[in-house]
């Protein structure tokens, strides 16, 4: 039966490892330790945790004491699923059962906490593992650092770098670029410049993936310049920027529309397609600075192009019009809109009622709050 099992979870077929444990109390084959972790392995692979917790308290019961395998392998199942409350639970059964875990042991727990959103905890039984005579490695702190870069812990995350430095561990590419992810995501762009020019140092090179992740870092902080200055660095390396990498320095530029337009044109040059994010982007750069005849332009050409500007877009571009006194060209977009059956709201049939003091526009509100109940809209 042992052999039997094991070639079953060599081979990935879990659910089979599984009916032959359960089949030698059937034939009154005795179970051991190693045909118990045998089929807690066959649960952790196939995503079955219940029965793994289950397995693991039958052990108990059955006069059988878990071993570090037995444990490790139940903190993996529920790991996998994202059950990290359990996972931990378990963990700190071993301590209670004497069993020292394992740096395995540690780095699945530590995963676990990752999966969970738990960073605190991440960091706390990495905290804990020199107390235990284990030492850290690569995965340990990968795990730790993915925690807390999810949950925005930026700064612990480069604590935990510099930690790793100290301590002997060299971080590898993912760790470093999941830092940069988070500082990217909390609009550190000076900590994310600076990880990209480590990755570097560390022999890593450069990638697209992780200017852009350095680019949207500046783009949270509005640093349009130094996006700009990222953008070159690119290109100066031969990296092709993709619509990601373009998209993001339109939106760092904010209301620097003739920056925007700029990059726009730069994107036409290139071999990357515009597309409606980008116009869309351009068509707000130049709605907040009050430039509606050129949002009026951009928008044009995007039907040029067969893209679709949508709701918001066409909205915008209106108010915008509105506030300068550009009434024509309200009308002719809100025309424009109706023209190329684009949803109207109830923002825009707001816009549309305040037209109607501009004489001999009453029936194109008629027509706008009519398109705006076929397309079912709830005003």
């Amino acid at each position: 039966c042992t052999a039997a099992i094991t070639a079953c979870v060599k081979a990935g077929r879990g659910n089979e490892a599984l009916e032959i444990f359960d089949q030698m109390s059937n034939q009154g084959v005795a179970p051991t330790v190693i045909t118990y972790n045998l089929a807690l392995s066959a649960c952790s692979k196939s995503g079955k945790w219940k029965q793994a917790l289950t397995l693991l308290q039958n052990m108990c019961t059955n006069g059988f004491e878990p071993n570090l395998i037995s444990y490790s392998t139940a903190i993996s199942a529920c790991e996998r699923v994202g059950k990290w409350e359990d996972a931990l639970r378990i963990f700190e059964q071993m301590d209670e059962n004497n069993v020292t875990p394992n740096v395995i042991a540690f780095s699945t727990a530590i995963s676990a906490c990752a999966k969970g959103g738990q960073p605190l905890r991440a960091v706390e039984i990495l905290d804990s593992m020199p107390q235990k005579g284990v030492e850290p490695n690569l995965y340990c702190y990968s795990a730790a650092i993915s925690a807390c870069a999810q949950q925005g812990m930026w700064k612990e995350s480069l604590k935990l770098l510099q930690q790793m430095s100290i301590k002997g561990v060299r971080a590898d590419d993912i760790v470093l670029k999941t830092i940069l992810q988070g500082c990217a995501h909390a609009g550190k762009w000076l900590e994310a410049y600076k990880l990209l020019l480590d990755m570097n140092a560390r022999g890593f090179g450069f990638d697209r993936t992780s200017y852009n992740w350095a680019i949207m870092a500046c783009e949270k902080d509005k640093q349009w310049k130094h996006a700009m200055y990222l953008l070159q660095d690119m290109q100066l390396k031969d990296i092709d920027p993709d619509e990601h990498t373009y998209t993001t320095i339109m939106k760092s530029c904010g209301y620097q529309w003739l920056e925007v337009l700029q990059i726009l044109k730069q994107v036409k040059r290139s071999r990357v397609v515009p597309n409606e994010a980008m116009y869309t982007v351009a068509v707000n750069s130049c709605i907040a600075d009050g430039e509606s005849s050129q949002a009026w332009q951009l928008i044009q050409e995007m039907h040029t192009r067969k893209l679709r500007p949508n709701t918001y877009t066409y909205n915008g571009a209106i108010k915008s019009c509105r506030k300068h006194d550009n009434m024509k060209l309200a009308i002719v977009l809100l025309n424009d809109m109706i023209r190329h059956n684009v949803a109207a709201n109830s923002y825009t049939r707001d816009l549309a009622l305040n037209l109607c003091s501009t004489k001999g526009q009453r029936n194109l509100v008629n027509r706008l709050l009519k398109e705006t109940v076929r397309s079912k809209y709830e005003a």
